[in-house]
């Protein structure tokens, strides 16, 4: 069996489930939205934040692993933020400040939006707070907020002046605000759909959705680019993946919002899903790829031929990207180590959907008992 040292949590959509280190159940947080949670960094209780509209407060709350209210606070804007719609909050993980969106008319949802403003707020339950504005021309769009795990940026996206989507980060201590990207009108239709921090702070990767222009002035749609940016000079290259025809973005797209790109623990590697298109028609074929970032290359590779029984291929990481979890939208987990290559099936005693999430605690050396008292 694979020995797995961490607890995670499975979003249901209206309730949070806490899984043990057998991914047995331990704990269900009723009435709790599961986009709405994080784990704290050691990983030992969980966040919860909500905000109430008609008081202009948000709430924090901080819950053990088995259902115990361990710290609850409130933080009140200065004014409501009337006709407007906050959504997307997200706390750092020192917990001194939190971001969030905040948009006005919106048809099919506030992710729809075309204009997207993102604020942050000082984390003080003593001082009604001012929001921060950080974006200027309403460009924050699909990519979700994310904070650097030491939490000394928060990185986001907004459109420059001449309505371009470019990539930002602001330092709340410094008050300092860093452009990342200097896109250019051969990227003037695309759009950022992930983001993601490596464990160190180091880097972040990010892909890039939509109309291109390749280097020789091939127009390119409906396509993914994948990008890698470096602290603290900002230098960016675009990942190639060695034994598919390059560039590979050509051919792959990224799937959906949810998605993301998973870090090893010491921010060397990535775990990348993509798609390759089989044909003209909708058929693609879905991959894994475990991608070295100094040397460029695809240290292994899944395709979906390898679970054929898993509803889910993603899968989610366990333990750093060496460990990964697949499942179906039955009762069943797959469990697959990438340096032994075996496989362990476990049972669930509920049925899992497509729309269910795993969230895992962030990484660390961690040893069974820690958490607990």
């Amino acid at each position: 069996m694979i020995q797995l040292f961490n607890e995670i949590v499975l979003g249901l959509g209206d309730s949070v489930e806490v899984l043990g280190q057998d991914l047995n159940f331990l704990y269900r947080f009723k009435s709790m939205d599961y986009s709405l949670v994080s784990f704290s960094p050691d990983g030992c209780f969980l966040r919860a934040v909500d905000y109430v509209n008609e008081e202009g407060k948000f709430i924090f709350r901080e819950l053990d692993l088995h259902g115990a209210e361990l710290n609850n606070q409130t933080v009140r804007l200065r004014k409501p933020e009337d006709g407007t719609h906050i959504y997307q909050y997200v706390l750092s993980p020192d917990g001194s400040w939190l971001a969030y969106k905040a948009v006005g008319d919106f048809g099919y949802g506030a992710a729809s939006a075309k204009v997207q403003d993102v604020r942050l707020v000082n984390v003080d339950p003593d001082v009604p707070q001012a929001p921060i504005q950080l974006t200027k021309r309403g460009g924050a769009g699909s990519p979700f907020l994310r904070w650097s795990p030491d939490s000394r940026y928060i990185a986001f996206s907004d459109t420059d002046a001449a309505g371009i989507n470019q990539l930002y980060l602001y330092e709340p201590v410094q008050e300092k605000e860093y452009q990342l990207t200097q896109f250019d009108q051969t990227m003037s239709e695309h759009e950022f759909q992930i983001l993601s921090w490596s464990p160190d702070s180091k880097k972040i990767a990010f892909s890039s959705i939509g109309e291109h222009y390749d280097e020789t002035g091939f127009h390119m749609t409906d396509i993914g680019k994948i990008g890698i940016i470096s602290l603290p000079d900002f230098t960016m290259k675009w990942v190639y993946l060695s034994g598919f025809e390059n560039p590979v973005y050509y051919h792959h797209y990224i799937p959906d919002d949810t998605t993301t790109y998973w870090w090893s623990k010491d921010s060397q590697s990535l775990l990348i899903p993509f798609q390759i298109k089989l044909d003209d028609s909708a058929k693609s074929e879905p991959y894994l790829a475990w991608y070295n970032l100094k040397s460029g290359a695809v240290t292994d590779i899944l395709t979906n031929n390898d679970f054929p029984d898993v509803d889910s291929f993603w899968g989610f990481p366990l333990d750093g990207i060496d460990i990964i979890g697949f499942y179906n939208t039955n009762n069943a987990i797959y469990i697959y180590n990438r340096v032994t290559h075996q496989t362990n099936e476990i049972t669930m005693k509920y049925y899992l959907r497509e729309s269910d999430e795993f969230l895992v605690p962030p990484y660390k050396a961690i040893e069974p008992g820690m958490c607990r008292k």
